[in-house]
């Protein structure tokens, strides 16, 4: 699962704790890597101007892969900012299974 933190933030990189702008809606969508589904809670009403996504939230993709980038968008005003690439892996191997 994967956890974030996006901040509401004013021209000058200050994060807006009050007023209506610090409880907008915060939006989390798969921008970059490989075609997957982007699962979980994907929007938030921040708080004090921050939207946690807990890993506990289930923010996850259906397909291990690399250069994964998400982005969070807000309305009003319209404003996205995009994550650095990460990557998706497996787990390691626990059993196996035989389907027929």
């Amino acid at each position: 699962d994967i956890s974030l933190l996006a901040t509401i933030q004013d021209a000058f990189g200050n994060t807006v704790t009050t007023g209506a702008d610090a409880i907008q809606t915060v939006t989390i969508t798969r921008s970059g890597g490989p075609v997957a589904t982007l699962n979980g809670t994907t929007s938030k009403a921040a708080v004090a101007g921050v939207a946690s996504f807990a890993a506990a939230e289930s923010l996850d993709f259906t397909l291990v892969g690399s250069n994964y980038t998400l982005d969070a968008s807000i309305s009003s005003p319209v404003a996205t900012d995009t994550s650095n690439t990460f990557d998706i892996t497996h787990a390691a191997a626990t059993q196996i299974a035989i389907t027929t």
